[in-house]
């Protein structure tokens, strides 16, 4: 929705539809990246009427203006910061920060207005916070986040302090920020992993820790063991005992603050848990004509599943993926508007809490006969009709 709160809707194809606040068509805006569209997700509009996309088959978030030219494009397939894994829905705050729910990595990332990751939080799981394929995001006046966690059904509101915490600022006025004491020993020690600073040192009233943003992340200065730390919103470089160490923002060493819970003991420490293995397809058999049911033997303890199908077809030139629950398989009802007689090919992968497992074999199946959809070249390029086989 834009300041004069007409609607803005992405269609899978290219152009996203502009409607009034009554549903009168106004425009259809065509994104002009090249090899376009890529299963867009959730539309967001800025005051200028730039549009944010993201782009799930390509795991990016395009911005593009209102004419539909390419503006800036950020990301790329993975799971560190600023990547992603079929983004979903996408969001802006009052600052023009930009707010993506990353499905297949199942949390949530902040981006500034330029594209630069400021954090992310979440995690498979049921827990508060935690998420599984979320999808929808919207952000209040307040900048708290709500979040639809598709397949924990249900609606998950997180605070602003998650990535903006209260500071009172002190120091020169920033454009001439300098890191000082701690945090200068810290960024002298990993110049090239802190960056260049956004502002200057500042204090949390809420609990005495310092902070500063860089070009990379957040300095803090722990209140509670008096050690130097800085995060990137997925690892943490911790200034302390034994020199700079680097873990997970999840992990902490022995030696940090007793009022921060500590990981088991090595001698109790349990193993990683392993990726879950690829599902072993049963229907239908590779190389056959296509009903409208898949199935593949399942995977313990899989908590989702990623089906995904790609045709040659001109009229379906790039792949398409559904998010399933186990409760979802076997996949009924799928391929009933497929291209009659064209070749199509599938695979699945299955997600455990370890994390996501190994793609299948690739079987190909035939659309199946009957009234059908075809794939003809027209006057305006290549399209789809339906029709009755004779």
């Amino acid at each position: 929705m834009d300041g004069q709160d007409n609607v803005y809707v992405t269609d899978v194809g290219d152009p996203v539809h502009k409607l009034s606040s009554t549903g009168a068509p106004l425009a259809l805006v065509h994104v002009a990246y090249t090899g376009d569209p890529n299963f867009p997700g959730g539309v967001a509009v800025d005051q200028q009427g730039n549009l944010y996309t993201a782009e799930g088959g390509a795991n990016v978030v395009d911005k593009t203006s209102p004419a539909g030219q390419p503006l800036a494009r950020w990301g790329s397939a993975g799971s560190g910061p600023g990547q992603f894994e079929k983004p979903s829905g996408i969001a802006l705050d009052a600052a023009g920060n930009v707010y993506v729910t990353d499905m297949g990595n199942n949390r949530v990332e902040e981006l500034s207005a330029t594209g630069q990751f400021i954090a992310q939080w979440g995690g498979a799981g049921t827990a508060p916070g935690q998420f599984n394929s979320p999808t929808g995001i919207a952000v209040d006046q307040q900048g708290d986040v709500y979040v639809s966690d598709a397949l924990n059904s249900r609606v998950q509101k997180l605070s602003a302090a998650l990535s903006q915490p209260p500071v009172t600022g002190q120091g020169p006025p920033a454009g001439s920020c300098q890191f000082v004491l701690g945090f200068k020993a810290l960024h002298d020690l990993i110049p090239n992993v802190v960056d260049d600073c956004l502002d200057n040192e500042a204090h949390n009233p809420a609990n005495g820790d310092a902070l500063q943003h860089t070009t990379n992340g957040l300095l803090v200065w722990r209140a509670a063991d008096n050690w130097t730390a800085f995060t990137d919103g997925y690892h943490t470089w911790v200034n302390g005992p034994n020199g700079v160490q680097e873990r997970l923002n999840t992990e902490r060493f022995p030696w940090e603050a007793s009022s921060v819970a500590a990981p088991p003991p090595p001698e109790t420490a349990q193993p990683p848990a392993a990726l879950p293995p690829a599902p072993v397809l049963q229907y239908p058999a590779n190389g056959t004509t296509v009903g409208t049911k898949f199935s593949w033997t399942p995977v313990p303890e899989a908590i989702q599943y990623d089906f995904e199908y790609w045709t040659s077809s001109p009229c379906e030139p790039n792949r398409t993926s559904a998010i399933l629950s186990p409760a979802q398989v076997p996949l009924q009802g799928f391929g009933a508007f497929w291209m009659y007689g064209s070749p199509y090919y599938w695979h699945v992968r299955a997600h455990t809490p370890a994390g996501w497992g190994p793609w299948s074999d690739t079987w190909s199946v035939i659309a199946f006969d009957g009234p059908e959809n075809r794939c003809e070249y027209g006057p305006n390029g290549w399209h789809v009709t339906s029709w009755q086989p004779h």
